[in-house]
């Protein structure tokens, strides 16, 4: 066996001795001292031999292993020290971002100390970080105001004491700049490790809008109901000489004239209708803005319904080589659910616009039916006739309000553009749809389509035995007790020589306080009440009846006044009235609320009739 050299194994002994024994390990020096027992010039046995030769093998795999712990640790230095950088470059690139983000930051540390302000915030407010030494500081100095300074501080206080509810609700709160001026700043407040982020952002342009918005629909409130009244105002104006007008139009008829006189009170009720008729169009222009026109589903009978429409309008068509024809289909039913009111309204105003536009030739209504299923009806009504037309690129706007066709069939014809317009939304509020079809010189057809519920439980609407006595004879015979309450002296003379050709003489009062003295003298059984009156109102008068007169002198009270629109209705329903009659009203709807008075006097008299 090779025996080591005294001389080398000296050196190694110098190299501990010198202090570098630390440069390659306790290890190797373990395996220098053993190499230099082995290589003492003793004499040894075989056996001992070997077992110096595995120490020798033993010793060098450990120099080996330290020898590749060594390397790891120099690489693993190394990679720390590249780490190290990144980590440095990584803090410097956010703290870069975070400074020249666009929006306003300020980052504290938990115990208040101020870290960053970024550049956004400096240019927003005027501060930079060396402004304040704590948040406490910076919000001492953004909010002047003592009241919300306290109140955040607080607040900023309490999420201090609990820092595991890592997010705070963005609050908003005014702050003055350093330049003085005053701006609202949002602040989202996040926590992160030992840092509160403080994310500040400027909404005082939208609380500006926001203002500005308010105002506008404040504005705009204030307008529309300035406008409902100003149309309340003008139609009880417009309405209650128009009473008069109709009213004793309609008793002059009745009297005995030659034919020239009652021409001429037939051109006055005409007039008067029309008239009668813009002003409604006008209100349910201003329910339908409003959302308050609706829409009932009760029984009636569509053939009557059709018919009564058709004689409305055919006084306005006289003209001799002008023909109408009504055609109803076999198979439309009888008998539906719907309103009433509002599809003899479309009816009318289709048919007036068709007999308006033709000149000559021929105005055909015909109602179908189109389909359905055995519990609801679809329903067609066609008005076509062969007047002027309607240009093609006219069709889409004759719908909107106050348009025509041609701004020369304003002058022409007449009209105030708004029938359908109207009529289009009713049918809308059905469920249903108008369309025209229409060339110019070629005539137009408007066609109403809806679904109709069916009368399940008949298909046919129940006949009941009719009087063959006029309206006024079967009123006639009656001793009923009536109170006419009315400041105006036309309105009330007209009512009292309505009331008389049923033969009914009533008693007047011209306010509500004189007839509630009059109720108290004496039991009257029917009241016919104005509603603007000077002093005690129709409303205060009736609300007084209600609570100071006993049960049984309770009258039956029907409101009769210039308001049309529903609340005004509703309001009557509230006072406690009976009816309401709407001026100018027809005799046929005065004699139609005695009627119901007659049917119900045996029953409860606070049945309401509207």
């Amino acid at each position: 066996m090779k025996v080591l050299d005294p001389s080398c194994i000296h050196s190694w002994h110098g190299i501990i001795s010198d202090g570098r024994a630390g440069r390659v390990g306790w290890f190797g020096v373990a395996l220098l001292h053993a190499g230099s027992i082995y290589a003492s010039p003793l004499n040894v046995e075989s056996e001992s031999a070997q077992i110096a030769d595995f120490g020798i093998i033993a010793l060098g795999l450990l120099v080996a292993l330290q020898a590749f712990w060594i390397v790891g640790l120099l690489r693993s230095r190394r990679r720390l020290r590249t780490s190290g950088k990144e980590i440095q470059y990584s803090h410097n690139q956010l703290q870069s971002w975070l400074f020249h983000a666009p929006i306003s930051i300020s980052v504290f540390k938990q115990s208040g100390q101020t870290v960053m302000i970024n550049e956004r915030f400096t240019q927003l407010l005027g501060y930079e970080s060396s402004d304040f030494r704590t948040a406490t500081d910076m919000w001492n100095v953004l909010i002047q105001d003592e009241v919300n300074r306290e109140r955040f501080l607080n607040r900023w206080g309490e999420q201090i004491k609990r820092p595991w509810s890592n997010k705070w609700e963005a609050e908003e709160v005014l702050v003055t700049s350093k330049s003085g001026r005053v701006k609202a700043l949002e602040s989202h407040v996040s926590i992160i490790g030992e840092y509160w982020v403080c994310l500040h952002n400027d909404v005082t342009w939208r609380n500006q809008v926001q203002r500005e918005l308010e105002n506008a629909l404040n504005q705009a409130f204030q307008a529309n109901i300035t406008k409902t009244q100003f149309l309340t105002n003008m139609s009880h104006e417009i309405r209650t000489p128009l009473n008069g007008v109709l009213g004793m139009a309609q008793l002059l008829f009745e009297t005995e004239m030659d034919e020239e006189q009652r021409s001429f009170v037939e051109t006055i009720h005409q007039s008067g209708q029309t008239l009668l008729m813009t002003i409604n169009d006008i209100l349910d222009l201003s329910k339908m803005e409003a959302g308050s026109i609706g829409i009932e589903s009760v029984p009636f009978d569509l053939n009557q319904c059709i018919k009564e429409s058709v004689a409305l309008c055919l006084p306005k068509l006289k003209r001799a080589n002008v023909r109408f024809n009504l055609q109803i289909e076999p198979d439309v039913p009888l008998s539906i659910c719907g309103d009433s009111v509002r599809i003899s309204q479309i009816l009318v105003n289709l048919l007036s616009n068709a007999f308006k536009y033709t000149m000559e030739g021929s105005v055909m209504l015909r109602v179908s039916r189109e389909g359905g299923t055995a519990d609801s009806h679809y329903l067609s009504i066609s008005v076509k006739d062969t007047g002027i037309g309607i240009p093609l690129e006219k069709q889409a706007t004759i719908f909107e309000p106050f348009v025509q066709a041609d701004a020369s069939n304003t002058r022409q014809f007449g009209g105030s553009g708004l029938g359908l317009t109207i009529s289009r939304h009713l049918a809308a509020r059905m469920g249903g749809e108008i369309r025209v079809v229409s060339q110019p010189e070629s005539g137009s057809e408007f066609v109403f389509s809806w679904t109709a519920d069916a009368v399940l439980d008949s298909t046919r609407p129940v006949q009941t035995q009719s009087d063959e006595r006029s309206p006024t004879e079967r009123l006639l015979g009656h001793s009923i007790r009536t109170l006419v309450v009315d400041d105006n002296l036309v309105n009330s003379k007209v009512i009292e020589l309505c009331l008389k050709k049923c033969g009914i003489v009533p008693t007047k009062a011209s306010n509500g306080q004189e007839a509630l003295s009059a109720l108290k003298k004496t039991p009257y059984d029917l009241v016919f009440m104005d509603i603007q009156m000077p002093g005690m109102d129709g409303l205060q008068c009736t609300r007084a009846i209600r609570k100071e007169l006993p049960e049984e002198s309770q009258p039956f009270i029907v409101a009769l006044t210039a308001h049309a629109l529903p609340d005004h209705m509703e309001q009557c329903r509230r006072a406690g009235m009976n009816g309401f009659l709407s001026k100018p009203y027809r005799n046929e709807d005065l004699r139609s609320v005695i009627h119901l008075y007659l049917e119900h006097q045996s029953g409860d008299r606070k049945t309401c009739y509207f």
